[in-house]
């Protein structure tokens, strides 16, 4: 059981309903008489009930995960002023340059954010991250790292083995490696202005950067947590991703090799 302490309460089912869709959340017909409202997810698979602002879980169910989503879509939506994007995002250089990293599952925004890292600069999360309105202030978000198997950079590997990582399996079936993020490398919660936006395009020979203009086309590239900007309606939530985009330079990035991608980065983006 999960009683949700909220200083601006609202419909948890509602919520989960709309900030999880993506998930196949959603209310099954049967509203037993003692009020607690069915609910379902895909992923993870659970069946969980919803009363006020009360959770019940199964005991023996997947319910972890889809109970922390719940809490970080929460306090996600109660920071106003804060856009929240599904990113990597490191601070490059004394100057602290903040450059965030947009892409799909897999494109390698967690490869390329700890390619740089590995190099002294300062990681700013892998999942998650903020950006406040007007000041464009990165706030990191320094959850646990999910790493996948594959390539990264001359010196990551080494440095997560010294750590003896877990492994987790996920439920797409493959097993990825879990950091925490405060003991990787340089990684904390200090002031960085975005400075960039790079949208990530597959592997080529060899990395290569290319300028992308402000538009409502680019803003449809971004990809803001659910519960951002919570309460907006939607034309808001689109011009706030525009005037975003419009205050710093946003490019495409063709990644290559992960020691010559960090080997690029650097020198695009150096003090």
């Amino acid at each position: 059981m999960i009683d949700v302490i909220d200083p601006d309460p609202l419909d948890i089912a509602q919520f989960m309903e709309t900030a999880f869709a993506d998930r196949g959340c959603r209310r099954l017909p049967a509203i037993p008489a003692d009020g607690w409202q069915q609910m379902q997810s895909d992923e993870p698979r659970v069946v969980f009930g919803v009363r006020g602002q009360q959770v019940r879980f199964p005991a023996r169910s997947a319910w972890r995960a889809l109970a922390a989503n719940l809490g970080v879509g929460l306090v996600v939506r109660l920071q106003r002023n804060i856009i929240f994007l599904h990113a990597s995002a490191i601070a490059i250089g004394r100057a602290r340059r903040g450059v965030v990293f947009i892409g799909p599952k897999a494109a390698g925004k967690t490869t390329t954010a700890l390619g740089l890292a590995s190099r002294g600069h300062t990681f700013l999360g892998d999942e998650i991250v903020g950006v406040r309105e007007g000041s464009r202030e990165i706030v990191p978000v320094l959850r646990t790292i999910s790493k996948r198997d594959g390539p990264c950079a001359t010196g990551v590997d080494e440095a997560i083995a010294a750590m003896s990582p877990a492994r987790t399996r996920y439920p797409d079936g493959h097993s990825r490696t879990n950091i925490r993020a405060s003991r990787l490398f340089s990684a904390g919660l200090v002031p960085s202005a975005l400075e960039a936006i790079v949208f990530l395009d597959p592997v080529g020979p060899v990395p290569q950067l290319t300028p992308v203009p402000s538009s409502l086309e680019t803003a449809s590239m971004l990809t803001p947590v659910t519960s951002t900007l919570w309460g907006r309606s939607p034309t808001s939530r689109a011009f706030a991703l525009v005037r975003l985009l419009a205050s710093v330079p946003g490019y495409r990035l063709q990644l290559g090799p992960p020691d010559a991608t960090s080997d690029f980065l650097e020198h695009a983006f150096a003090d």
